[in-house]
């Protein structure tokens, strides 16, 4: 198994043949839903040069867009799905299917934060990739990051298949004196996860940014064994302006200091050296800053060799770095990768060092 010119003969064109599609031809393209992932695919067709004309959702069995009702689109177009799920964003379309007969086609991306991966940029990092692929422990890891690869070139989510639990695979051996570490713990749900799993630990550090997500988080109360901080984890301590999305969500994201907003708070960024001495179990889905949190915990890492459980979706480079970084703190790391979105979107691909 390996990244060379022939990974990419058995590799299925078709959304690909779709997007140039969209860009030749004249009927104008729309786009069904309005959340997060509708901005991805937004921004995606945009750059593909694809004229985006509306974003519209299903409330009830009615047709909006910005909040306002309408009945039918006039002449041919096309919808590109902006849902994560395909699967319920089709189900939503064919009930409201009337209003949209004079639609030419119904498409879907699989996109993640690199869906402008290509032939050059795979060629160009194949050596690091490989790299990957041999020191991954098992040949289910190595076919899970291949199969993802080919996903983030083709679109498409026909390579994806996910394995649960996510955070807490099999080859994990947990244990009652578990001190764990949530990074990015958002409402709660990992915390949920390991006590419906091992319902036992000695200390749980749960550190969430987002100010809306740590009031809905704070319904655990903090206690001699579980810890919760409205702080983020990084290489270095600071203090960063955070914008928050809207409530329990996803969106929040750390901004520049000319950033105007209301949902704008100041949030203190921590190295994670500086606040525990022991930890037996990481988990970091932290949206890009997990190599900065794992910089920030490398005499930890070093001196207790916990269990790491951290995304590498959110840059490319992370497919090879993180692994890079854990492999220099501790040579007898053995490394696995499993991919856990049950939306079969390109999210949620998760290292695995034990």
């Amino acid at each position: 198994m390996k990244i060379s010119h022939d990974f990419f003969d058995n590799i299925s064109f078709t959304k690909r043949d779709i997007l140039s599609k969209l860009k030749t031809e004249k009927s104008p393209t729309y786009i069904f839903g309005e959340g997060e992932y509708s901005t991805i695919v937004s921004k995606f067709l945009i750059e593909n040069k694809i004229n985006v004309l509306k974003h519209f959702t299903l409330i009830g069995n009615e047709l909006f867009h910005k909040g306002n009702q309408f009945e039918f689109i006039e002449g041919t177009f096309n919808i590109v799905i902006g849902i994560a799920d395909e699967s319920k964003a089709r189900t939503l379309i064919s009930s409201f299917k009337d209003k949209l007969n004079n639609s030419t086609g119904i498409y879907y991306f699989a996109l993640n934060p690199f869906y402008n991966l290509n032939k050059e940029i795979l060629i160009s990092n194949s050596d690091k990739l490989n790299l990957v692929l041999n020191i991954l422990n098992d040949n289910e890891s190595k076919q899970i990051f291949t199969n993802y690869l080919k996903s983030a070139f083709s679109f498409s989510s026909e390579y994806l298949s996910n394995t649960m639990p996510q955070y807490f695979p099999s080859f994990f051996q947990l244990t009652d004196k578990e001190i764990v570490v949530d990074g990015g713990a958002y409402i709660g749900d990992t915390l949920d996860e390991y006590l419906r799993i091992h319902q036992k630990f000695l200390q749980y550090h749960a550190f969430e940014p987002s100010i809306h997500n740590f009031l809905e988080l704070s319904k655990y109360k903090n206690s001699n064994d579980l810890y919760i901080y409205n702080k983020g984890l990084g290489l270095s301590n600071k203090t960063l302006l955070f914008h928050d999305g809207v409530e329990s969500s996803t969106t929040s994201s750390f901004v520049s200091s000319s950033f105007n907003s209301n949902n704008l708070h100041e949030v203190q960024i921590v190295r994670l050296d500086d606040v525990l001495s022991k930890v037996t179990f990481i988990k970091l889905d932290i949206e890009g800053a997990e190599l900065d949190a794992l910089i920030g915990s490398a005499n930890l890492i070093s001196n207790c060799k916990p269990k790491v459980a951290v995304c590498i979706y959110h840059k490319f480079e992370h497919l090879w770095q993180i692994i890079d970084f854990l492999k220099s703190l501790r040579s007898d790391y053995q490394f696995s990768i499993r991919y856990h979105s049950i939306s079969n979107i390109l999210t949620e691909l998760v290292l695995y060092a034990y």
